[in-house]
């Protein structure tokens, strides 16, 4: 419920996931009320969630994993450790340059006409 490629997703109207009624069900879950979250994904209550990216921040809905599990190796043989994640789906390569967009701050686009201007009118970019 809280990866980015869901997060930042849009229905077939165009609304952020996070406006569709099951986004706003499932990041206004909370531990002690927790309905929105368990009917449309239960999952994130067993495995845990935490939307930290959201307007609430660090405050965003968070639950702990229910379960404790332990990796036991034998005959381990030594790896390779990389030292970079690579975004399975390629998004970074295909979407271009993101801004910050102008009519909800912290959301982001990558229409020109949609970005927030800095006072030279140059686009700022998106960070988060």
């Amino acid at each position: 419920m809280a990866d980015a490629l869901l997060r930042d997703s849009v229905d077939v109207d165009g609304t952020p996931f996070r406006r569709t009624a099951v986004g706003r069900a499932c990041t206004e879950a909370r531990p002690n009320h927790a309905t929105g979250m368990y009917r449309h994904c239960p999952t994130a209550l067993v495995f845990g969630v935490w939307g930290s990216t959201g307007r609430k921040g660090g405050l965003g809905a968070k639950f702990q994993c229910v379960l404790v599990s332990e990796i036991v190796g034998y005959g381990a043989v030594a790896g390779v450790k990389t030292a970079s994640r690579i975004d399975p789906a390629g998004i970074e390569k295909k979407a271009g340059p993101v801004f910050e967009r102008s009519e909800t701050v912290g959301d982001w686009t990558l229409s020109q006409e949609e970005v927030v201007k800095d006072k030279k009118g140059n686009p700022v970019g998106f960070s988060r």
